[in-house]
């Protein structure tokens, strides 16, 4: 999905206009960005978790923030968090920062909107305890909740999305796997009466052993709460209605956001990844969805779009019967494969 923010935030010349006049920065904001909080600075070998773009830093000290500037430029400058490490990532919430002991921390914005950010923080660290220590999910070290910040186990091969855009050499075994990790992982938030809401590629995340791990629960409903988060187009039900976004979700908006993020894991392309954000979306309302002939796991994809399933754990059974019978296919071929060599070795062996 095209976002002005995340476009004005990838160009190099940001650190150029922190420094020009404050009504030139002021008009830009004004016009484009309702909350400058959404804006990041990432190191230029590092990448947006979301857009997978590289955007420019500047050192601590070009940003360092002036307590007695009351310019339109001061309300912005007060976004910039204190540095606990590298930084890795950043979305709407905060922060997120490879620290030295080689854990990683998520830390809130500050600014107008620190309070929500913190709010937010504040129900991940709630889910994670509710959720307890499970394969599927990223381990937490720590939880400050004075300073709002938590401590997770780094993840070595980032996020799913990015890993599908740079390999395409992936095993049948492994997506296979992943999608089963996918749904297991998002059974468990159910079963807790957790509702993911912003389901994708995006927010599962890789451990060295490329176990997925689902991630990100600032957005998500607990126990029918809520929430201002959704999916991205192509991973958002059309039962999702934005003129009543305060409607509470279901746990049909995640597992339709399953169909797509498992048909992402198959083809390593997202759902009509070639078409704007706002046709997909009209497509989606008409129920025509993408041609999954010939792909693996074609037919449970097609399910999970027209919401055939009540549970994650139904999708589950399904794709563990086909990793069944995408084994049992390669045993016979390779056990076939054996005995014709077998018999070549024969005839020729009789000659």
């Amino acid at each position: 999905m095209f976002s002005i923010t995340r476009w004005l935030s990838s160009w190099p010349l940001w650190p150029l206009l922190l420094r020009w006049p404050s009504g030139l920065l002021s008009l830009i904001r004004n016009a484009t960005l309702p909350s400058f909080h959404f804006l990041k600075w990432e190191s230029s070998k590092e990448q947006d978790v979301e857009n997978s773009a590289s955007v420019s830093t500047e050192t601590e000290k070009d940003l360092a923030i002036n307590p007695q500037d009351t310019s339109p430029l001061g309300d912005i400058e007060q976004n910039i968090i204190v540095s606990k490490g590298e930084l890795i990532a950043g979305g709407s919430t905060g922060l997120i920062e490879l620290m030295p002991s080689g854990y990683v921390a998520k830390s809130p914005w500050t600014g107008r909107e620190a309070a929500l950010c913190r709010r937010e923080l504040t129900l991940e660290s709630q889910i994670y305890e509710i959720l307890g220590p499970h394969p599927r999910l990223v381990k937490i070290i720590s939880w400050d909740p004075t300073e709002c910040v938590l401590v997770m186990e780094y993840m070595p091969n980032g996020c799913l999305k990015d890993y599908l855009l740079a390999h395409n050499d992936i095993s049948t075994t492994q997506r296979l796997r992943w999608a089963q990790e996918a749904a297991e992982g998002l059974q468990l938030l159910h079963s807790k009466e957790v509702v993911h809401c912003d389901l994708g590629p995006k927010n599962f995340l890789l451990d060295a052993d490329l176990s997925l791990k689902i991630a990100d629960f600032s957005g998500s409903s607990l126990k029918g709460s809520r929430t201002q988060a959704c999916a991205s187009s192509r991973f958002l039900t059309p039962a999702f209605d934005y003129r009543v976004p305060q409607t509470p979700p279901t746990v049909q908006y995640d597992l339709y956001a399953l169909g797509s993020t498992i048909y992402n894991i198959m083809t390593n392309k997202a759902p009509y990844e070639e078409m704007e954000s706002k046709e997909v979306r009209k497509l989606y309302e008409s129920r025509e969805f993408p041609d999954v002939s010939g792909t693996l796991c074609g037919e449970i994809i097609q399910r999970c779009w027209h919401c055939e399933f009540e549970s994650a754990q139904e999708v589950y059974d399904l794709i563990r019967g086909v990793e069944v019978e995408q084994s049992c296919k390669f045993g016979f071929l390779k056990l076939w494969n054996v005995f014709e060599c077998h018999s070549l070795l024969g005839f020729r062996a009789s000659l």
